[in-house]
């Protein structure tokens, strides 16, 4: 199984609780697939940088993966068939952070920053708790 981030920016006019149950819909294909979804954050309503379909703003929701390249191509397929997405992003990474992204961090502020975590690679974890049950 590899990791993966993705990234998917849904409509201005869909409400929070249309957000909640689009996501949730996502990780239950991701779950029926077979993946893991390790980590999820919204990152709220923002403005755009250019105006895509006449939004002029969508909201972000950003998934941590570990599945296998089929279940991200499932998702991808129901990304691009539902209306409210307007724009996703799928890249596969080594790792995955632990804490809280750069994006939660800045809503955050200053004083609310938890401190800086290790990057996990649940691939070295793995194989550690592997070895202790071997033992």
């Amino acid at each position: 199984m590899n990791f993966y981030e993705t990234i998917s920016i849904l409509r201005q006019d869909t409400s929070i609780h249309g957000v909640k149950s689009i996501t949730d819909e996502f990780k239950s294909i991701l779950s029926n697939m077979g993946a893991e979804v390790i980590k999820h954050e919204y990152w709220g309503l923002r403005q755009l940088a250019y105006p895509i379909n006449r939004n002029k703003r969508g909201h972000y929701i950003m998934l941590c993966i570990k599945a296998v390249p089929e279940a991200i191509l499932e998702l991808e397929r129901h990304y691009k068939i539902k209306e409210n997405v307007i724009r996703f992003m799928t890249l596969k990474v080594n790792s995955i952070d632990s804490g809280p992204s750069l994006m939660m961090q800045s809503q955050l502020g200053e004083s609310e920053i938890p401190p800086l975590q290790p990057k996990v690679d649940i691939k070295q974890e793995e194989t550690k708790k592997e070895e202790i049950n071997a033992a």
